[in-house]
């Protein structure tokens, strides 16, 4: 269990910022937020999507208003500088927020009362190779996926060297424990629980026999390499696309070590969200 933690006003800076989605239903939510900071004299930050998001140090707590899209935007700005971020979910399965918008008010009365606890979450490094510059942090997934209309993408999967497999389809996921609930699991691959420091290779409308996932511990490096007959392929992280690979480059995937921290404000584990975000839709 994570110990709990007690977010205090910072001296002459700002302690609280918040990222609302773009949807104007949640005018009511961050009327909240603003009142909370309020009454409490401390200084809040309101950030926008179409920011730079420079995020500061100064900053004690992230607080996401929007659908995991939205929440992994706040980690990508967080993260490097320690900053927890509080997810309030707005979309549809919201697997990364902790709590839905209706439940605001307990979540911010659990934070004010010394409730609530940091929980650390894997994130990845990808670093593109003979081709386009790309050096970014990926905290669901990573996609290497064919460019429609240009044929298969056809991909060499290496673990720290050695081929372990050709994938010849529509593309490779690899996903942190973190983001195993998303697209992977729709691809037919597993749930891994984000306390497993690990990542999951999926490939995508493949033929690859008996293999459908490669679970890679966090020590390991993966290695995707467009072979030389492959079409373009267009390399995601978190659900934007970032560049475009051609035959011949390859992607070299690891384990970061600037870890995601989410805030957990309820008693509910991987597995009950698991149950009813998931499984009883």
């Amino acid at each position: 269990m994570s110990p709990a933690v007690r977010f205090e006003p910072v001296a002459g800076g700002p302690a609280v910022g918040l990222l609302p989605t773009r949807a104007s239903d949640c005018a009511e939510q961050v009327a909240l937020v603003q009142r909370w900071c309020a009454e409490r004299d401390v200084e809040l930050v309101r950030l926008s999507l179409a920011d730079g998001l420079d995020a500061t140090a100064a900053l004690q707590l992230l607080i996401a208003l929007g659908g995991d899209g939205t929440i992994l935007r706040a980690l990508r700005v967080a993260s490097p500088h320690a900053i927890p971020v509080l997810g309030v979910n707005f979309g549809h399965v919201g697997f990364l927020a902790d709590v839905q918008r209706e439940q605001l008010t307990d979540a911010l009365a659990a934070v004010g009362a010394g409730h609530a606890r940091i929980e650390r979450r894997s994130a990845m490094r990808a670093v593109a190779h003979n081709g386009p510059a790309l050096d970014e942090l990926a905290y669901n997934d990573v996609v290497l996926g064919r460019r429609t209309g240009h044929g298969s993408g056809r991909i060499v999967v290496a673990v720290d060297g050695t081929r372990v497999v050709d994938v010849v389809g529509d593309g490779v996921i690899v996903a942190s424990g973190l983001g195993s609930t998303a697209y992977t699991v729709s691809a037919g691959g597993p749930a891994v629980s984000p306390l497993l420091d690990a990542m999951v290779m999926t490939p995508v409308a493949a033929n690859t026999g008996p293999l459908r996932s490669l679970v890679v511990h966090a020590d390991e490096h993966l290695r995707l390499l467009a072979r030389e007959d492959s079409a373009p392929l267009n390399v995601e992280i978190d659900g934007q696309t970032m560049v475009e690979l051609q035959p011949g480059a390859h992607l070299d995937i690891g384990m970061a070590s600037d870890p995601a921290l989410l805030i957990r404000t309820k008693p509910d584990t991987f597995y009950d969200d698991l149950r009813d975000r998931l499984l009883t839709r």
